[in-house]
């Protein structure tokens, strides 16, 4: 095959315009899964006249393995002459293309119209096992799948819905054999080679599936999907450096999903790279639940690096009811707290209750599981615990953690003396006293505790935050920043120290070191989010909104992308006078995260600044209809059919708020806009006054003027 692309990369450079030669090279980049080889040269024999029921379904399938189901829409669209065979093939590729979007209602269109086509075509009838497949009805699904193998044995795509549906059914086994026969009816297939090695993976055949990753990472040693895989493997076989080395390929190239993201931690962990391991694993803390194991292992690690950082002890497996086996019993209360089945995670917390405990480390993860659900006898266990053991380290920050989330700063207090007793050379002690002081208002004593912490470690984050935050208040916008600095140096990796260093620079009106520091943490973890993401908010603020843009355009759309990153992209694209592109980037986050109340109020704040009042109308109704519990949508309903001269439904509006809200400033501010444009400017004016003393902006002031005018109130109006 490498031969041969090299013989067709040839062919087009005597002759550039030669369509077979461009399929062809396509036909096999296909083949390898260099999906975006692939692509160029198929659409290029395509604008060339190539066949279109020769290119398009291969087009098709390349845009499904990049996930790039809007083209795949939109090529089926606008195709035409092409056979009826290939017509129902195309539509499938649709349905499948609507079915990933979530827009079921079209996939089953899609589906329908190719059984007007021809409902005995091989591909209608597996459009319909999709269908069903995507209604859940497995049973269904299959058992049409194997009455389209009865009449047609080697039709390879029903195989690989087949292996689709034994994998959702967990049946292992059955899945492996259907991908093995869609491997043999397609060798050459890159894709056929990755279906098989995952099925191989879920049936625990890790050499098997070793064997086709090896053969997939000669022909795409990039591939990022693949990448993940062996990374899974080598960590099974507790090979840390490969599996680091593997799945960081993956997180390099774009996948740097949650589970890559542990595994590449973990690796780092055992390898006891901690600083790496903190870098990853911290990246997915927020999307992990608090009872989740990997706050735990972040917890350790925060106490090696000298982090002060929440604490949760959470271990990986279940077990019987002995007092050595509570590990196990946490691990199944995690587990159902995370998918919201409390009443059965806190049966199991009854359960270990029941258990007597002599070992201090076991009664203190009973401690922590108790209080990972809210459970006050948690604190009593940890107390006993450290009684039997007092120097327990994750008992110690979990209680004090338990303390001072719960008010009961006295005993914060006391737990703080017993700590700087038995460790007076570490900081945990007089740092928990410090927070616990701060909390009572003793600042004078939380201020020797936090002199004292410095003493011990002058970079501590939490002591250096205390005094910058104090000094920030006092105006010392230089003192804050140098102090912030200290924690910079010592931590170039920490993301909260950068963040905080470039807004405190940012008060003496020169960021030049702090960005500098933002960009260097970028650069050496790069492939994680949430540096790119500092780095664009640094770059945004500082109204460098190309570069801004050029950071973060590139990443992948399938990842889990925090809010940061689309807020960041969306306005930069809109400074950069690049308006649509600023809408569609809040689109796709809408699409993305359809409950997230926060991508409509961007869209509608980014309409208001392009004055396309009439998109900014059409957002807010159907945000308020999304969100009918946040009136503040009603507010913004109300505002823009003002903006848009439909006074008799903005007043239609405004009478449906709640009082608190029609009473407010806000909301007789609007009413006075709604009797200026009745031409009521008398009833109007004391409203619109006061809206303007209240947010003295150009736009209020206006009203007022008008109002003064329309009252014949010339001079005043001109004054104003």
């Amino acid at each position: 095959i490498s031969s041969a692309i090299i013989e067709l990369k040839n062919a087009i450079r005597v002759n550039p315009r030669d369509p077979k030669s461009r399929f062809m090279l396509g036909n096999l980049y296909a083949n390898r899964g260099s999906s975006v080889s692939a692509e160029k040269e198929l659409k290029r024999a395509f604008e060339l006249g190539y066949e279109p029921n020769e290119v398009l379904p291969l087009l098709a399938n390349v845009y499904s393995l990049q996930f790039e189901h809007e083209e795949i829409i939109r090529l089926v669209d606008e195709s035409r002459n092409i056979s009826p065979e290939v017509s129902t093939s195309l539509l499938l590729y649709k349905a499948l293309a609507h079915f990933q979007l979530g827009e079921t209602y079209k996939a089953e269109k899609a589906v329908a119209d190719a059984n007007e086509i021809s409902s005995d075509s091989l591909y209608s009838q597996l459009g319909n096992a999709y269908v069903d497949f995507s209604n859940q009805q497995i049973d269904t699904s299959l058992e049409k799948i194997n009455e389209i193998l009865i009449k047609q044995p080697d039709f390879a795509d029903a195989y690989l819905l087949k292996g689709q549906l034994s994998s959702v059914s967990n049946e292992k086994e059955s899945a492996v054999k259907s991908f093995e026969k869609y491997k043999e009816l397609l060798p050459e297939t890159f894709q056929a080679r990755v279906f098989l090695a995952n099925a191989y993976i879920k049936n625990e055949q890790f050499e098997l599936a070793e064997q086709e990753l090896d053969i997939l990472l000669q022909l795409s040693p990039e591939q990022p999907f693949i990448n993940q895989l062996k990374g899974f493997i080598r960590y099974q076989f507790k090979d840390f450096v490969s599996a680091k080395f593997f799945t960081e390929v993956a997180i390099q190239n774009g996948l740097s999903s949650p589970a890559n993201l542990i595994i590449a931690g973990l690796s780092n962990f055992q390898q006891k790279k901690y600083e790496q391991a903190y870098v990853h694993l911290s990246a997915v803390s927020d999307e992990l639940s608090r009872e989740h194991p990997i706050q735990k292992i972040l917890s350790i690690l925060s106490l090696k690096l000298g982090y002060y950082v929440e604490a949760s002890d959470d271990l990986i497996q279940m077990g019987n009811l002995s007092e050595n086996d509570i590990v196990f019993l946490s691990a199944a209360s995690s587990k159902l707290t995370s998918q919201g089945k409390m009443k059965q995670a806190k049966a199991v917390a009854d359960r270990a209750k029941s258990l007597d405990f002599t070992n201090p480390i076991r009664l203190a993860e009973k401690g922590m599981m108790l209080l990972s659900l809210g459970d006050i006898d948690g604190i009593t266990d940890l107390k006993h615990a450290l009684a039997l053991n007092p120097e327990l380290d994750s008992a110690n920050s979990v209680l004090a953690k338990a303390y001072l989330d719960s008010g009961s700063y006295d005993e914060a207090l006391k737990l703080a003396e017993v700590w700087i007793e038995l460790k007076p050379t570490q900081v945990n002690g007089y740092l928990l006293s410090a927070l616990a002081y701060s909390k009572l208002g003793k600042e004078i004593d939380s201020n020797l505790m936090f002199k004292k912490v410095l003493q011990i470690d002058e970079a501590n984050p939490a002591a250096n935050f205390y005094y910058a935050d104090k000094a920030l208040v006092e105006k010392q916008f230089k003192k804050s920043s140098e102090l912030i600095k200290r924690v910079v140096l010592a931590n170039p990796n920490f993301i909260p120290a950068l963040a905080k260093y470039f807004v405190t620079q940012k008060y003496t009106g020169n960021v030049q070191e702090s960005m500098k520091a933002i960009q260097t943490a970028y650069e050496n973890n790069s492939t994680i989010i949430n540096y790119r993401i500092l780095y664009a908010q640094a770059l945004y603020s500082e109204k460098q909104y190309s570069q801004c843009i050029d950071l973060l355009d590139n990443i992948k759309l399938n990842e889990i992308l925090p809010s940061g990153y689309w807020g960041v992209l969306a306005n930069a694209y809109f400074y950069n006078n690049e308006e649509r592109k600023s809408i569609a980037t809040v689109k796709k986050w809408m699409r993305l995260e359809p409950s997230n109340i926060n991508p409509y109020l961007l869209i509608i704040s980014l309409n208001e600044m392009n004055s396309d009042y009439k998109g900014a109308l059409a957002a807010s109704l159907e945000a308020k209809a999304l969100f009918d519990q946040e009136p503040q949508f009603m507010l913004f309903a109300t505002y823009f059919y003002i903006a848009t001269n439909k006074t008799s439904k903005a007043y239609s509006e405004w009478q449906l708020m709640p009082p608190i809200i029609q009473n407010s400033v806000v909301g007789q501010g609007l009413l006075g806009q709604i009797l200026l444009g009745q031409k009521q400017a008398e009833k109007a004016l004391p409203m619109l006054k006061t809206l303007f003393e209240t947010y003295p902006n150009v736009r209020n002031r206006s009203f007022v003027a008008n109002a003064l005018q329309l009252t014949q109130k010339n001079k005043q109006a001109i004054v104003f």
